[in-house]
């Protein structure tokens, strides 16, 4: 080659050269601070900051987010970083490159740990750096509460075969919904009713139950009720006690047996027994009935007794003779050692002009109600349950009973009856000394 040639040469070169030179002054070329370009890097999130609101301890909320590259160089995500308790991003993980005019989204999620209001930030770092500011996200844990009344069930002694109850009252003292998903029972004879389930209570909201206890057999009894819900903590458990106690029936009787004296014939004489179950279960009086000449029932009606509780039994002597008699009041019942027997006894008196007119004649005002009539009761001694004495409502305002003996003293009450039959109460007694 000769040094012409070289020059040459070396002017091709040059011209090159030159003609690149111009190629990157007016072509499109990559933007991006680390490649020399000239195009800025933008970047738009949305939306820039978010409230989830009240957010029940345990659950979740979720808010979604688009991430766009809005300008014309290539970006790419370095680093997301999520602060405050409870809070959390998916979809979305470095390094990420987003050409320019595309776009990705992802989601918060917030999960409360604690009923407290939360505070957090998500950060995302680019490449070219983009200076974006943190998106702030604010929520509120609310959590349910779950309380029961009472706290502690003891039901005492229950008679074997019987049950006993209690009112229980579920109430949501929480910020937050409380759902009850089961309620379980544990320990022979205990037992819920009343909750439908599941069951969801709003904050202060309150719901009944009934918890009982029936013993089969005998002795000491405990168990609990579990109540699962959504509450922190395990399922809610509430002790329950009991003692089962054997059945006991038994009746007793004011007086073992009633003396009526020497009672005039024509005249009656009244005396009350006063029945009493004195056991721990109820007592069934199948059949109340006397014997003897003379001796009636002023009712025979059967009646169920609770423990403790009492009944009046009238009986009436009329003799028909000048004759002693006897009798029997008998009393059936489910009793140990039915039935209960009370003997009767009186003499008839002759009768004579004078006792064969002695009556009680009765009146009073009429009843200021629209009234079919009035019923007449008397009883023997005060403090005692009236007997009936007309069977069906007296139209009149007035009554004579002739049914008295000598010597007795009697309580008179009247009730007045309207059209469907129903009794007002008793009017004031009337106390009455037969001489």
């Amino acid at each position: 080659m000769t040094r012409s040639q070289f020059v040459q040469l070396c002017l091709v070169l040059a011209a090159v050269c030159q003609t690149a030179a111009c190629v990157g002054v007016t072509g499109k070329t990559n933007s991006s601070a680390g490649n020399g370009g000239s195009e800025a890097a933008t970047i738009e999130i949305t939306p820039t900051s978010v409230k989830f609101g009240n957010v029940a301890v345990g659950s979740s909320a979720k808010q979604a987010f688009n991430l766009a590259n809005t300008g014309a160089a290539d970006i790419v995500v370095t680093e997301v970083n999520v602060t405050g308790s409870g809070f959390s991003v998916t979809g979305i993980s470095a390094p990420l490159s987003l050409p320019a005019g595309t776009s990705t989204k992802f989601t918060a999620v917030c999960t409360p740990i604690a009923a407290a209001s939360e505070t957090g930030t998500i950060t995302i770092t680019t490449n070219p750096d983009v200076a974006l500011p943190p998106i702030r996200l604010l929520a509120t844990g609310t959590a349910s509460q779950i309380a029961v009344t009472p706290a502690v069930v003891s039901f005492g002694n229950v008679v074997v075969g019987s049950g006993a109850t209690q009112a229980m009252q579920l109430k949501n003292s929480g910020t937050s919904n409380l759902t009850v998903s089961a309620v379980n029972t544990s320990g022979s004879g205990f037992s819920v009713s009343g909750l439908s389930l599941p069951s969801t209570l709003p904050p202060e909201g309150v719901v009944s139950f009934t918890a009982r206890f029936a013993p089969t057999f005998p002795g000491s009894h405990s168990g609990t009720i579990s109540i699962a819900s959504n509450a922190p903590g395990p399922p809610l458990e509430i002790a329950m006690t009991a003692s089962g106690v054997a059945a006991t029936i038994t009746l007793t009787s004011s007086a073992t047996s009633l003396n009526f004296g020497t009672v005039t014939i024509g005249e009656t004489r009244s005396q009350v027994v006063k029945l009493t179950s004195t056991g721990n279960s109820n007592v069934d009086i199948s059949k109340v009935a006397v014997t003897g000449t003379g001796f009636t029932l002023s009712s025979e009606s059967t009646v169920a007794l609770a423990s403790d509780q009492s009944t009046n039994v009238t009986v009436n002597f009329s003799p028909k003779s000048t004759a002693s008699v006897t009798g029997t009041l008998s009393v059936v019942s489910n009793a140990s050692h039915s039935p209960l027997e009370i003997g009767l006894s009186g003499n008839g008196g002759a009768q004579t002009e004078q006792t064969a007119q002695r009556s009680v004649s009765l009146s009073w005002s009429p009843s200021t109600s629209a009234v079919i009539g009035y019923f007449v009761y008397r009883s023997v001694g005060s403090n005692v349950s009236l007997s009936r004495l007309n069977a069906t409502p007296d139209t009149s305002t007035a009554y004579k009973d002739d049914t008295v003996s000598s010597g007795v003293t009697y309580y008179y009450a009247v009730t007045a009856v309207d059209s469907d039959n129903v009794e007002s109460t008793p009017s004031n007694e009337v106390k009455v000394q037969i001489p």
